[in-house]
């Protein structure tokens, strides 16, 4: 599981500060130094076991879903919403990254879940 601190709530991620031997992290918005949760050194039979940075999808990749728990919510959960930002410039006109940009996102927007309200 992943572990917000108990202030500002950040989840750990590949841009905050190991410290002590990766038993603690620095938080990279508000440079608190927080414990690591101990599932990052304990199996699931509760021996402990080292701390594999590459097992830990939310310290080696920018992109990661999290199910906010219920007291992260102030209203029921919403909708995914997803927003395209496309470039085009000149230089992407005449690169054909538009044109391309385009296609692949009007051949894969079948592939989008969630309820569409609004495409334009």
């Amino acid at each position: 599981s992943t572990q917000s601190t108990g202030v500002c709530r950040t989840y750990v991620n590949p841009y905050v500060q190991l410290n002590d031997g990766a038993r603690r992290w620095k938080c990279n918005i508000c440079a608190r130094l927080n414990d690591m949760p101990a599932d990052y050194f304990y199996g699931e039979d509760g021996r402990r076991i080292p701390f594999d940075i590459d097992k830990r999808p939310e310290l080696t990749s920018s992109v990661v879903e999290y199910i906010a728990p219920t007291e992260y919510c102030t209203r029921p959960p919403q909708a995914a919403m997803y927003l395209y930002l496309i470039d085009v410039s000149c230089g992407a006109v005449q690169s054909g990254m538009l044109k391309t940009a385009c296609k692949v996102l009007s051949e894969e927007l079948d592939n989008v879940t969630g309820d569409w309200g609004c495409i334009g």
